[in-house]
This record gives structure tokens, sequence and C-alpha cells, in this order.
């Protein structure tokens, strides 16, 4: 299988479990030693991409004393350093917060071992962020970083985005990842 054939496929398997059920709005899959996503969904005309990642760029941050002050942002680096610190059950250290899709979510809940739906497998990590009428769930794998958007706008709860990452990660645990 080709390069371009493996990123369709798992384009079109993050669609298949989390887009087109409805439970999410966008989802993504990135390795965990990058951060950098490498499938999003939904595929049809690329509207994964648009709505999970934006290229690095300059974005304003208010700093703690109320002041803003302009600061480069690489998404997939973000994702890395927050899945990891997670993964660790440690913080994250970031000045800029987590970025995806040029929105800011800030991280309400995380949880270091968190159970999976069919309970088979060892716990996993994963964390929560949450936008205005939004928010996106994140699971870490063994390798993979699963991440699924859901939007109240479009009638996604969270409870139904959660559970569908979830058992889209014990899906790729079973696989080896």
């Amino acid at each position: 299988m080709t390069e371009a054939e493996e990123e369709q496929s798992w384009d079109q398997t993050c669609d298949e479990w989390l887009v087109q059920p409805g439970y999410c709005k966008a989802a993504g899959q990135a390795n965990l030693e990058s951060g950098g996503f490498y499938a999003a969904a939904p595929v049809k005309d690329e509207e994964g991409w648009r709505l999970i990642h934006k290229d690095a760029y300059e974005q304003e941050i208010t700093q703690d004393d109320g002041s803003s002050k302009k600061m480069h942002i690489d998404e997939g680096a973000l994702l890395n350093q927050f899945a990891n610190a997670f993964a660790k059950g440690e913080r994250p250290d970031s000045a800029t917060g987590l970025w995806l899709g040029g929105t800011k979510y800030t991280i309400t809940t995380n949880n270091k071992e968190k159970s999976l739906p069919k309970e088979t497998g060892d716990p996993v990590p994963w964390f929560f962020g949450a936008a205005s009428k939004k928010g996106v769930h994140i699971v870490i794998t063994k390798t993979q970083i699963v991440a699924g958007f859901y939007s109240e706008e479009d009638n996604q709860t969270t409870g139904n985005a959660k559970k569908a990452v979830l058992e889209y990660a014990e899906y790729l645990i079973e696989l080896g990842y």
C-alpha cells in the first residue's frame, strides 16, 4: 500500500467511526512521536483538514498581566507536547495553550488512566479541551493520538463524542497501535 493510500484509508476510517455516525463534527489521527495529524475527517472535499489543522502561524496571546504578545503556534508540536505530558500524568508547560484548527482549547479535564468502553485492556490517557460551543476529546494509545471534535451548534454532545473517541481508540489498540 502506498503512503497516499494508507493516509486515505485512515482518513476514511476516522470518518466512518467518528464523523459519519454524527458524534463528531471532525476527527483526526496523529502519530504520538510527532503530534502531527496524518488523517482527518470528514473526508469529503478534505473538510476535516480545514477543521482540525492550521499550518504554523503567529497568534496574539494574552499574558498573565493582561497584555498581549504575538507568539508562534505550531499545532502539531503543541498536540505532541500536551499528549506526552498527559500520558506521563503531568501538566504540559505551554505559554500558548492548545491550538487545533486555529482554535484555542482550554484543557478542563484529564485522566491518565481512562477506562475503555469494553474494559478489555489497560486504561489510556485522555484529555478534554473546551472552546465556545464546541470541544475536543483526545485519547492516547501506545503509538497514536486520536482527536474527536464536536459542535453543540450541530446538536452534538460531549458525552457521545467522548464515547466514540474511546471506542475508536480501543479499536486501534486491538490492531496493535
